[in-house]
Parts: structure tokens; C-alpha cells; sequence
């Protein structure tokens, strides 16, 4: 099988993602890649390192995308152990080991010989890539949102500083791409649960927005978000990719509360206006029809006086309570009010 490989132009290597390790390379690696077999055995990462830092990152966000059955093809540019800079035409895909359940990267990678012109095209749109990647970065690292894309595996493609950061601040670990979205996070079953269901309403296509809530580990107070879910890549109908925006919605939340406390307090105090209020007002207008107004000695006068203070004093405890629903623990600015 090794001599039969060798006549193949392609280099063809196999790389158990489960373990990290390499599990063949053929004998032609050295004239396709420039590096002996066993340098890749001893470095499970070279295959990424031996790309030329300009095209690294172009080269690992296509690979993160990479769906088990499907082919990815790439062109790049690798460094040789002897600093040779060289392009390559690279096709990957990732199976399923029946026996083992692990998962399994196989790449085919040959030579690429390309014209001067080709070469000018491709740095131009690598140039042009590259800007857009940086000026994105910067967009997505000065604001306080948070931003983050994971694949269906559940593995981060993207975190922008406010999110690791956020992370940080939970788990004292910093989160690196390709991170499972659960490690070393201190999740509830409740909570996993939670965004759970969320994740795969936007795997299944939708496009929504959730409210959730967690704790600020700094003060130990709720905070509300409000977490925007979006499908990035698709594939044969199949979404492989999403994109999460949160922004922190406490003070909103809080302000609806507060409108919500006070839309409550004025349908009370309209209650207590259009019943309470009205029946000893009524009691005092009619007591006032009855006074001797002609003849203020008349003794009965001094009954219904009597009368009188009575409902002042409902009146009075009515306007309180008015006040108090108005104003929760009283109103700072009515100092002078007193009852008599």
C-alpha cells in the first residue's frame, strides 16, 4: 500500500481528531511538503504551523467548517523546514471510524504550481481578505456586546474579546477557538438545558432572539441578556454554522419593571378615586346641603359638624393611601403634609 501511495502526486495524510495524533502520512511526504514523516509524528500541530502565517488564518476558518462526508478544497502557501515557501492544493474531509467512533481528518495535498499572474491574483484576494478579517476584528472587539459562532458540534469557530472575557470571569480560564461551548463552564443541567433548546432552534434554521439571565460573579446580582441567534453556512439545506449576539438588557428590564410597578400603583389609585374617594366626598356634600347656613346656631349644626370631621378624617386616610401607592415609602417632597 506505502509503494502504491507514493506514485500518488497527492501526500496523503490521516489524523485522528479525537486523540490528536497522526495515524498514517505517506512515504512522498517529504518531496510534496518538504518535512520527513516522523516530524510530524513527534508535532501533532505542524500541519497548521507549516502554513505561512499570511494564510493561516484564511485556511483554519475553512477548515472549522468542515462537515463529516464533505470535501473542503484550499490553496495556500507552506514553509518548508528549509524556509522554502511553496504552494499547495489541499482536499480534506472528515469520517467516521466504524471501529473506533473517533473522528478521523483525511487530506490529500499536492504541489501547486501557478503562473505569475495566478500568484499576483491570489495575494491580492488574500490581501483583500485579510483587511476585511482585520477591520472585522477591530469592529467586533470595541463594543460591549457579545459575540461569538460555534458549529454544530458545539465548538466555538469565533469569541470576540467581550465574550471571553465574560468567560474569563466565570471560569478563570480563557476560551480558545475550538473550545466545546461547556468546558470548564459552571452550567446548571437547568441552565445546558436552556440554551441547549435555544442552539437547536437556530441549527434548524431559525433566526430569533431569546431573553436569559445568570449572575455577575463580581457583585452576585442577575443580569438579563438579550442573545440574538442567526444561521451563518449552510450546506445541502443543512445549517453548519451559527452566530450569537448578546447585549446586557438589565437596566431595560428594570425599567419596564419599574413602568410595569407604576402602570399597577395607577390602576390602584384610579380605583381607590373613582370608589373609596368618591363615597365620602358624596357624604360630604350632602352633610353641607343639610347645614343651617341661615342660622348657624341651629343645634343641629353642631351634629352634622361633627359629622363633617368624621369624613375629613376618611378623606384624609384616603389621600394617604393615594400617596403611599403614588410614593413607596412615602413622598420625599410633600414634608409638610399632615393630617390634623
Amino acid at each position: 500500500m506505502a509503494v502504491l501511495l507514493t506514485t500518488l502526486n497527492e501526500c496523503v495524510i490521516a489524523f485522528d481528531v479525537d486523540k490528536q495524533k497522526f495515524l498514517f502520512i505517506s512515504p512522498n511526504v517529504g518531496s510534496v511538503l518538504g518535512y520527513a514523516a516522523d516530524s510530524f509524528y513527534h508535532n501533532s500541530n505542524l500541519t497548521y504551523e507549516m502554513i505561512d502565517p499570511a494564510d493561516r488564518g484564511r485556511v483554519k476558518t475553512t477548515s472549522d467548517k468542515i462537515v463529516e462526508g464533505e470535501a473542503v478544497e484550499l490553496t495556500y502557501r507552506i514553509v518548508t523546514a528549509h524556509g522554502e515557501k511553496k504552494w499547495v492544493h489541499e482536499k480534506k474531509s472528515v469520517i467516521t471510524d466504524e471501529q473506533t467512533g473517533h473522528k478521523i481528518l483525511i487530506s490529500l495535498i499536492n504541489e501547486h504550481h501557478l503562473e505569475a499572474g495566478d500568484i499576483a491574483q491570489i495575494s491580492k484576494i488574500v490581501e483583500q481578505v485579510t483587511w476585511t478579517r482585520d477591520h472585522l476584528e477591530v469592529l467586533f472587539n470595541n463594543t460591549d456586546e457579545l459575540i461569538w459562532a460555534i458549529n454544530r458540534d458545539r465548538y466555538y469557530l469565533y469569541m470576540n474579546n467581550a465574550f471571553r472575557e465574560i468567560i474569563f470571569a466565570e471560569t478563570e480560564t480563557v476560551p480558545k477557538d475550538g473550545d466545546h461551548v461547556y468546558l470548564n463552564t459552571n452550567f446548571s443541567q437547568k441552565k445546558i438545558e436552556e440554551w441547549e433548546a435555544f442552539y437547536t432552534r437556530a441549527f434548524k434554521g431559525e433566526r430569533f432572539t431569546a431573553r436569559t439571565e445568570s449572575v455577575d460573579v463580581e457583585t452576585g446580582q442577575s443580569v438579563c441578556f438579550e442573545v440574538s441567534f442567526n444561521p451563518l453556512c449552510k450546506s445541502k439545506g443543512k445549517v453548519t454554522a451559527i452566530g450569537c449576539f448578546a447585549r446586557n438588557i438589565t437596566g431595560l428590564v428594570e425599567n419596564e419593571k419599574a413602568i410595569t410597578d407604576q402602570n399597577e400603583r395607577l390602576r390602584h389609585i384610579a380605583s381607590i378615586s373613582s370608589h373609596e374617594l368618591r363615597r365620602p366626598i358624596a357624604s360630604l356634600l350632602g352633610l353641607i346641603n343639610i347645614m343651617d347656613r341661615e342660622n348657624f346656631q341651629n343645634p343641629e349644626n353642631k351634629e352634622i359638624i361633627e359629622h363633617l370631621l368624621t369624613v375629613g378624617k376618611e378623606i384624609d386616610e384616603t389621600i394617604r393611601d393615594i400617596i403611599d401607592r403614588t410614593f413607596p415609602g412615602g413622598d420625599p417632597s410633600d414634608q409638610k403634609y399632615q393630617s390634623p
